[in-house]
């Protein structure tokens, strides 16, 4: 169930880039693996509010956007970074060039996130400072695929 509201959501989220995959399948692609990145910033903005004392703890909450990032980044992006969607190639991309072509290394970088938000999911219904400790997991995995894979235009 949840697997396919969060397909929805991103389906939702690309708008038009289903047609535009298909038109233009470097920029369909970068607005794919943006709607990934926005669902997890916007989950991972719901557990850094509670691990700051920003928002009061909910565990269904907090469950809850651990189970979306936890789901989301199952998302096999590998095939999101088609030639000509690097940065410089196409406005507003961010994708370094390595990105386009060390598969295994985005993949890599994709299972360590995946681990480690499973280790928040299970965390999330432990409190605020539960959510904390693992938080810092899932920012190093994400710094680690920022540093090898996105660059700033």
């Amino acid at each position: 169930m949840k697997t396919a509201a969060l397909t929805l959501a991103l389906l939702a989220g690309l708008g038009t880039a289903g047609t535009a995959f298909g038109q233009d399948a470097a920029k369909g692609a970068m607005e794919a693996r943006k709607s990934v990145m926005h669902i997890y910033a916007y989950n991972l903005g719901i557990l850094s509010g509670i691990a700051k004392g920003e928002a009061e703890y909910d565990s269904e909450i907090a469950m809850t956007a651990a189970s979306n990032l936890a789901t989301a980044s199952s998302i096999d992006l590998t095939y999101m970074f088609p030639e000509g969607s690097e940065v410089g190639a196409l406005e507003g991309s961010e994708a370094a060039p390595a990105a386009l072509t060390d598969a295994s290394g985005v993949m890599e970088k994709q299972m360590a996130l995946h681990e480690a938000a499973a280790e928040l999911e299970a965390a999330a219904g432990e409190g605020a400072e539960a959510i904390g400790a693992a938080l810092r997991t899932v920012g190093g995995a994400c710094g680690a695929c920022h540093k090898a894979y996105r660059q700033k235009p």
